[in-house]
């Protein structure tokens, strides 16, 4: 499971085509007291024949990320995952061991993992997650370079301000968030 990235298991009552939830890694291992039935989560089915545009707009709507596929005859054909989607458009999804995904280096200065989730920081950044097109701390800091980011590249929030530190591959692997003073009126 870790050799693959799976983040997901299907839970399944007799034969694997009587898939009934799934459960998360993360919950089933750090609540391992907590009986199976209270992790499962809803599991969601599509057809095999679904394209992949319908496939994006149904994890869109769903608010999910996997899925259940089903054959013609009823049967479990497999999942999907919108990771899985994404590395056959863009390529493969490297996971950046040893990048701490956030790092205190100073007393108002952050080193950030690029690939952060945008949505766990909106408040933070207080910016609502459904006016942006962008998924990740790299993507905001992009959208807002309004360029392909270069190390040394500089963009603001507010009193946010984010320096891009390492890019590999047009992509922002690290950057520092520097916390900056707000002015007052005097």
């Amino acid at each position: 499971m870790v050799k693959n990235h799976m983040t997901k298991l299907a839970v399944y009552v007799g034969t694997i085509d009587n898939i009934v939830g799934m459960v998360g890694l993360r919950r089933l291992l750090l609540e391992a007291d907590t009986t199976l039935d209270k992790l499962v989560q809803q599991v969601h089915f599509v057809p095999e024949q679904k394209t992949v545009e319908s496939l994006l707009e149904f994890f869109r709507k769903s608010r999910t990320d996997t899925a259940i596929v089903v054959d013609e005859y009823g049967g479990i054909a497999g999942s999907i995952a919108l990771e899985d989607i994404a590395e056959e458009l863009l390529g493969p999804i490297e996971i950046t061991d040893g990048i701490e995904p956030v790092e205190q280096i100073g007393p108002l200065k952050y080193r950030l993992a690029g690939n952060l989730a945008i949505h766990d920081w909106a408040d933070a950044f207080s910016i609502d997650p459904t006016e942006i097109k962008v998924c990740t701390i790299a993507g905001l800091v992009t959208a807002a370079l309004g360029k392909i980011p270069k190390s040394g590249d500089v963009a603001y929030l507010k009193n946010l301000k984010f320096t891009v530190e390492r890019v590999r591959k047009r992509r922002i692997e690290t950057l520092i968030l520097t916390l900056e003073p707000t002015p007052t009126n005097d």
